[in-house]
């Protein structure tokens, strides 16, 4: 049986990171995708894991379609835990809601230009601070 193909988002974040260590203790199940802000931290964090053929990592952006889509495109299922939360989301309302909301559609608008937009599996998980605060 063919490996599924996992599109994390977040997965230098809290829940995202335990996602990640969850699939990756089954990666002779799944290819993981993720998506990742390009920097320090998260480089260190993902270091061990550059060169495993069973993770491909995306430096990006969750606010660019075109970081989205390249890690949508060849997805069986797409885990949506990326976005700002509380603390720095009561801060910081007006860029949590651009985050959040734009980091959804552009989800959505790269699976549904898959060809087979209506077999991927999606999962979103939303927080209290959706839109800020």
């Amino acid at each position: 049986m063919a490996k599924k193909t996992v599109f994390l988002t977040g997965s230098s974040g809290t829940m995202g990171w335990a996602g990640f260590k969850e699939l990756y203790a089954k990666k002779n199940e799944f290819n993981i995708v993720v998506l990742n802000r390009d920097s320090e931290k998260n480089r260190k964090q993902f270091a061990p894991y550059m060169n495993d053929p069973c993770v491909k990592i995306v430096w990006g952006d969750l606010k660019k379609y075109e970081s989205v889509l390249e890690c949508v495109t060849g997805a069986d299922y797409v885990l949506h835990v990326g976005g700002m939360v509380s603390p720095a989301a009561d801060y910081y309302p007006e860029k949590t809601l651009k985050v959040n909301v734009l980091s959804a559609e552009n989800v959505v608008k790269a699976i549904l230009a898959q060809p087979n937009a209506s077999e991927i599996k999606v999962v979103y998980i939303g927080s209290v601070a959706q839109y800020g605060d």
